[in-house]
Formats: structure tokens, C-alpha cells, sequence
């Protein structure tokens, strides 16, 4: 009797574990489809993009829009190399903080502490646009428009 009972919850065990791998399955499929298909795209003529019924795998592989991309619009290398830079950074600046942010709130015993926790939580319910126009100012006194430093610290530091 005891070897069934673990036998019937070892199955209900494999069963639900079969069930969240199916989950997860479907929501990569849903996730990773539209990736595959602009990669898919890229390959495709002007004319079977815009088909009503379009495949997949295009009919008539192309590199025209790589040409296109690489050869007719020459800031491409640069707009990509920029856009590198200011994640990158942002990125970095954005972890920093973060942390020692975290740190501050979780090890350091300071007078505020929880009003300022609080402050933190609901000026992340502020939408960016809040915001920008105040950044925008801050950022032409400081001179630091146009520039990689100021995108850095506008995607960076702007959020809490």
C-alpha cells in the first residue's frame, strides 16, 4: 500500500513538472517567434515582406537590405557603435547604483531610512515623461546635451 501511494505521487510529481515544462516551452515559442521572423524578414524582397500570406522562410533569399544597410546609409556603423556605448554605460551606471543603493537600505541603520525607502518605491510609479522636461533643462546647463555622457546618465541615473 505505501509503495503505491508513493508510487501515484512520484507520476503526479513527473506530471506536474511535464505540465510547467510545456508552460515554459510555449511561452519561449511566443517569445522567441517574432525574433525569428524579423531575422526571417531581413532576408526577404521588398515585395514578399509586404505579402498578405507570408512565409516563414522567404522563397527568394536576398541581402539587399544588408547592402542597403551597410552601404546606402553610412552613419549606420556609427549610430551602432553609440548605441553600444550608451547601453553599455547606462547599464553599468544603472547596476552601480543599484547596488550600493541596496546596500545603504539593507546593512546601514540611519535616521529616515524608511521614508526615504518609501520616497525610492513611489517615484518609481512617476512615468519617465514626469520628468523630462526638468531632465532636459538639467541637462542643456550642465552641457551635457548631445553628448554619449548626458544619454548615459539621462537612461542611467533617471530611474530610481
Amino acid at each position: 500500500m505505501m509503495i503505491a501511494k508513493f508510487a501515484a505521487r512520484r507520476f503526479r510529481i513527473r506530471y506536474e513538472r511535464v505540465l510547467i515544462y510545456l508552460c515554459v516551452a510555449l511561452l519561449i515559442v511566443v517569445v522567441l517567434f517574432p525574433m525569428v521572423w524579423v531575422l526571417s524578414s531581413s532576408f526577404k524582397g521588398f515585395r514578399e515582406i509586404y505579402r498578405y500570406a507570408s512565409n516563414l522562410i522567404p522563397k527568394e533569399p536576398t541581402l539587399d537590405n544588408y547592402r542597403f544597410l551597410f552601404f546606402k546609409l553610412p552613419n549606420f556603423p556609427r549610430q551602432l557603435l553609440n548605441s553600444f556605448i550608451v547601453t553599455i554605460g547606462s547599464v553599468l551606471l544603472t547596476v552601480v547604483m543599484a547596488l550600493t543603493t541596496g546596500y545603504g537600505f539593507a546593512r546601514i541603520d540611519f535616521r529616515g531610512r524608511d521614508a526615504l525607502f518609501y520616497a525610492v518605491i513611489v517615484s518609481m510609479f512617476i512615468p519617465r515623461s514626469g520628468g523630462l522636461m526638468a531632465q532636459y533643462e538639467l541637462m542643456d546647463f550642465l552641457g551635457l546635451r548631445n553628448s554619449l555622457i548626458g544619454l548615459i546618465l539621462a537612461f542611467g541615473a533617471g530611474l530610481p
